[in-house]
């Protein structure tokens, strides 16, 4: 999780029935081991969930569910009747893809504050979760050995987030930062960053990776290009506005005003 900061469990297999994925909700779940799934629910009403830090009572909240009902918080925690054990011999792995708005406020909300919480609050990579598993993989083999099953993936490519390009204008670019830039030297400072680049007759369509979810706007791509091209670089000008300072008052010539205070400064004789 930390590594690859996606968010995956571990469940004993023979606790999992075979169920269906729903697939209607917004998710992409990436499964292991086995051909067991799990399916995610929305609940409507109260459903009772026992976790791994005691039992909570949720309403409307997005669940991890089996045949039997309910295995965990989705994104947030897991649930004792499916957990790892000091018996366990074989675990299915899960990684999914859940978008921030199924998630944010909630583990707050039930004082459920959790390290994949966190992570999915802010957002994670929706294409991530293949490798994630096989380094979650890799890592359990080489470390306590083991025979591993084939990877499954089920997923919605409708409903997964569509990154839509940014405009990025020459003229907003260079009235920003105050220099002129050469046009190649902003389409190789964004695509060393990962970005599609595609120019267009004002300046730049710009398509940010998955995982940059800071870039939403053209001053995002402006702060970016500043960044790579080093604030150094960006002259010192002076202001081209009027500077207007107000006056002190006759009767107070000496007094200044200190973090909204006021201070006299009187000279002894």
């Amino acid at each position: 999780m930390v590594e690859r900061s996606n968010g995956n469990h571990s469940r004993p297999p023979l606790k999992v029935r075979q169920v269906s994925l729903d697939t209607g909700r917004d998710i992409v779940v990436v499964i292991s081991r086995h051909s067991s799934a799990l399916r995610p629910e929305i609940f409507r009403g109260f459903s009772r969930v026992e976790l791994q830090r005691g039992t909570k009572v949720l309403l409307a909240t997005l669940l991890i569910t089996d045949d039997e009902g309910p295995v965990g918080l989705a994104g947030i925690m897991g649930g004792n009747r499916t957990a790892v054990g000091s018996e366990t011999t074989e675990v299915f792995l899960e990684v999914a893809y859940f978008p921030p708005e199924a998630i944010i406020g909630r583990p707050r909300r039930w004082g459920l504050l959790t390290d994949a919480s966190q992570r999915y609050e802010r957002g994670v990579d929706p294409t991530l979760q293949v490798r994630a598993i096989e380094r979650a993989i890799g890592l359990l083999c080489s470390i306590a050995g083991g025979e591993t099953g084939p990877v499954m993936v089920t997923e919605s490519v409708g409903h997964q987030p569509q990154r839509h390009p940014v405009p990025l204008r020459r003229t907003q670019l260079e009235r920003l930062l105050g220099l002129e830039l050469a046009p190649g030297n902003v389409t190789g400072t964004l695509e060393a960053l990962q970005m599609k680049v595609a120019p267009t007759a004002q300046g730049w369509e710009v398509t940010p990776p998955p995982y940059r979810f800071d870039i939403a706007i053209e001053a995002d791509l402006i702060e970016e290009v500043a960044r790579i091209v080093g604030y150094e670089a960006i002259p010192e000008l002076d202001a081209l506005g009027p500077q207007r300072f107000r006056k002190l008052p006759e009767e107070r010539p000496l007094e200044h005003v200190r973090s909204g205070r006021r201070s006299e400064v009187r000279a002894d004789s």
